[in-house]
């Protein structure tokens, strides 16, 4: 036969040869290949083994296949294995039972490999803050595994939430609230408790599911999960309907009895900032110095100017000839702190007096703008100073409007 001349070979199976085959629940390596177009093993395995290769994939897109499949392979044994498959339990990867040849035991793992049962959900999140409840809805998709029988959940990213999200619950083995822990060590010693662990006969749409103290509800599921359900028996329930996102706020009963009480009025601390920000009350005052001794002439009524700083209630006392003399330029900007008699602080009424815990320090009042009216005394840390006249036009239309104080006639002392 010369080179490119001779009989075409039509091949129509172009699937990858599988290594493995499984026997009773064991994989075994094949011991030689497949021909490109029978598909057929020349093996010493019954042929019935090898006709079922395409029964691996029917489940993935019959379900009601798959659990008539499972019906007939897994069901049909003696009394002890009926028991345990009505009980819920798995069956075992192993049989300690002789196979039929014409039914080929499937292991679990390979019956309901990377099939999921998907569910959607949310869950609840109360948030209390300012006197308010407020309820969050959470939606979550939940799968189930039927190859292991373990769960995961995760909820939807949402940028810049705040909150953690994305996987809530990692996939493994999730255990009933339900279940009581003291029994755990019975239950290992007498095998698996078919109660211990949540199972997809456990689930279904408008069902609640409780892992791990948080409550899920399943409002809906997809279309094989639908089938899958209903092929084994299972009534799926109707959907539901996801509720708010964000519902309305709603006061709780705190907050409504404070609500039918009278308004507290709160100031914001900003407030007094903003609107008295570069305002000072200026007054013209002297050091009254006159019943004591061995005192010069001139420092018996010496003038000094008292500043009173609307922003925070602070009191700052200068000498008066000095700054005089300073707008003059006799004196160096350097010396300006030569002038102050009293830093800017807090002016208390009385002599402050030891205090020797915290509380005392509660029971101190200072000096406010009803205090500094003309020919009042004001003891600064035991000096005595006596106001003589307002230093400004904004003090006196300051003392026009919230004192009705309309006599600014200066003091005259004696």
């Amino acid at each position: 036969m010369l080179p490119g001349i001779g009989q075409k070979t039509i091949k129509s199976n172009y699937r990858k040869c599988q290594t493995l085959h499984f026997h009773d629940g064991v994989p075994l390596p094949k011991a030689n290949g497949v021909s490109t177009s029978s598909g057929n093993f020349n093996n010493n395995f019954p042929s019935s083994h090898l006709e079922n290769d395409y029964d691996y994939d029917l489940h993935r897109f019959r379900p009601s296949q798959l659990v008539a499949a499972r019906s007939a392979i897994h069901f049909e044994r003696d009394s002890k294995h009926m028991d345990r498959e009505l009980a819920g339990l798995s069956p075992p990867i192993y049989p300690p039972y002789k196979s039929d040849a014409s039914r080929p035991f499937i292991p679990k793992t390979v019956l309901y490999d990377r099939l999921t049962l998907r569910f959607d959900g949310f869950y609840f999140e109360d948030s209390v803050a300012w006197g308010y409840s407020r309820r969050t809805v959470h939606p979550v998709k939940l799968c189930y595994y039927l190859e292991d029988d373990t769960i995961s959940v995760h909820e939807p990213v949402t940028p810049n939430s705040g909150r953690p999200q994305g996987k809530l619950v990692r996939r493994h083995k999730v255990l009933k609230s339900s279940h009581d822990f003291k029994t755990e060590k019975e239950d290992n010693q007498n095998n698996e408790n078919p109660q211990k662990f949540w199972h997809w006969k456990d689930l279904n749409v408008a069902s609640d599911v409780d892992i791990f103290g948080r409550r899920f509800r399943l409002t809906n599921c997809n279309q094989w999960t639908r089938e899958f359900l209903m092929s084994a028996g299972i009534q799926v329930n109707a959907p539901e309907d996801v509720p708010e996102s964000h519902p309305p706020l709603k006061k709780n009963e705190a907050a409504a009895a404070r609500s039918r009480s009278a308004p507290q009025h709160r100031n914001h601390p900003l407030k007094k900032f903003l609107e008295h920000d570069g305002q000072i009350l200026r007054f013209g005052c002297v050091w009254d110095r006159r019943g004591e001794e061995n005192v010069a002439l001139d420092e018996r009524m010496k003038p000094y100017v008292l500043r009173y700083f609307l922003v925070d209630d602070t009191i700052q006392i200068t000498d008066a000839e000095f700054e005089s003399n300073q707008k003059r330029g006799l004196y160096s900007s350097n010396r300006a702190q030569e002038a102050v008699l009293l830093r800017r602080q807090r002016l208390p009424k009385e002599p402050r007096p030891i205090m020797t815990s915290p509380a005392d320090a509660a029971d101190i009042t200072f000096c406010d703008p009803q205090d500094l009216m003309l020919g009042n005394v004001i003891p600064v840390h035991g000096r005595r100073f006596v106001l003589v006249e307002t230093g400004d036009e904004f003090t006196r239309s300051f003392y026009r409007n919230h004192f009705d104080v309309v006599d600014f006639t200066p003091v005259q002392l004696d």
